[in-house]
């Protein structure tokens, strides 16, 4: 301006570009400076979020992990009780098939001892109504007679008796 108003129009004209020029320049120089500064604040920033973000996945990853971890740990842990039940349940199974067998054995050995008793006994029968004396027998020496026996069982342990000697009649009712 001061060039200009004492009319050295050509030095003010000059004057005037290099201003312009040191004033860009030295804006350009601030405003790389800036733009330098917003662009590390920027990266700083995106690499802060970018650790942010990495530490977030690291933690969901880590959760992911122990839950994964603790199912397996379940799974595992059911796996071993299922099958130690499942084991038990065999021997169990086997134990009983064993002695299923045994007390069918002793069963049949048991049907077997009580037919031959049943058979010892339908012969002892047998032999006790061969030793009573019959109906008709003791109706020839006693009029008006009846004959009540009946056994609990097969056989009976008491019995009745009749014998004729020497013109007497003898009669007995056994107890035994």
């Amino acid at each position: 301006e001061l060039y200009s108003q004492t009319g050295n129009y050509k030095l003010a004209y000059e004057t005037f570009i290099n201003f312009h020029n040191l004033k860009d320049s030295i804006f350009n120089d601030n405003s790389a400076k800036v733009i330098s500064s917003l662009q590390e604040q920027f990266q700083a920033e995106k690499r802060e979020k970018d650790i942010q973000l990495a530490n977030s996945k690291i933690k969901q990853q880590s959760l992911l992990i122990y839950g994964a971890s603790i199912v397996i740990a379940l799974i595992l842990s059911l796996t071993v009780i299922i099958f130690r039940n499942n084991r038990q349940r065999k021997r169990a199974n086997i134990l009983l098939s064993k002695q299923n067998e045994e007390i069918t054995m002793q069963n049949d050995i048991i049907q077997q001892k009580n037919q031959d008793i049943l058979a010892s006994i339908t012969y002892a029968k047998r032999i006790q109504e061969a030793i009573l004396p019959l109906p008709q027998y003791m109706s020839s020496y006693l009029k008006n007679m009846f004959v009540l026996f009946k056994p609990k069982d097969i056989v009976s342990g008491d019995f009745y008796w009749l014998s004729e000697k020497e013109g007497s009649v003898m009669i007995a009712a056994v107890d035994c």
